[in-house]
């Protein structure tokens, strides 16, 4: 098991200082690494907290969800992330905090909750890994448990083209993100049917060959 800080729901859900920095710094190079196109932003709630729940292609969708999207997003991230004590601050900086996959993590569940509490957006991975663009994973149902715990939108966000970033030499990639409308929980649902409605919609914004296990 990763021994990351037990205190981690005690970090900022704030745009700091070294977040407006790196931001600064990403955006261009993301343009000089992709064209990114992005579809049906009104679907977005203005306001309030939201889950959005994405796809996951790369080590790069974080970073294109967050250009994407106007407001600041808060990501779980894997706990191995934070080993490192450095990296493990400046992840926090950047609004990402821990989760120790596979089991019942507690201080990541608190700090999710604080994120949708603060009125801003949570963003999550269904699938728990990349993919690297060979289909859909089955999705675990922890986005869906949350949503109806907290009773907050999950917002199904569509994304291809982030597996081809850096693929080839000079080439920029393309990525679609495509902002799916807001997926409301209901009483009448558990959490596998609400898990399912979500990556159902997500597989219908993707290429056949992206749908995976819900093709």
């Amino acid at each position: 098991m990763i021994e990351v800080n037990k205190t981690s729901y005690s970090a900022p859900i704030k745009i700091t200082p070294l977040r407006r920095v790196f931001i600064l710094i990403l955006t261009p190079i993301l343009k000089l690494l992709a064209k990114i196109h992005v579809e049906s932003i009104q679907n977005l709630p203005l306001n309030g907290g939201a889950i959005l729940a994405i796809n996951h292609l790369s080590f790069f969708d974080g970073f294109v969800i967050q250009y994407a999207i106007p407001r600041p997003i808060y990501f779980m991230s894997k706990a191995e992330n934070f080993r490192n004590p450095f990296l493990r601050f400046f992840m926090y900086q950047i609004g990402a905090f821990p989760v120790q996959r596979g089991i019942y993590d507690r201080s990541a569940l608190i700090q999710a909750r604080r994120v949708l509490q603060s009125e801003q957006y949570l963003g999550m991975f269904p699938e728990g890994t990349r993919t690297y663009g060979k289909g859909l994973l089955k999705a675990k149902t922890g986005t869906a448990h949350l949503a109806m715990q907290v009773k907050r939108p999950i917002v199904p966000i569509a994304l291809d083209g982030t597996h081809k970033i850096l693929k080839q030499f000079l080439h920029r990639a393309v990525v679609r993100v495509k902002i799916c409308p807001p997926i409301y929980p209901e009483e009448t649902q558990n959490a596998e049917q609400l898990t399912e409605k979500v990556m159902r919609t997500i597989a219908n914004e993707l290429p056949n060959n992206l749908r995976g296990e819900y093709y």
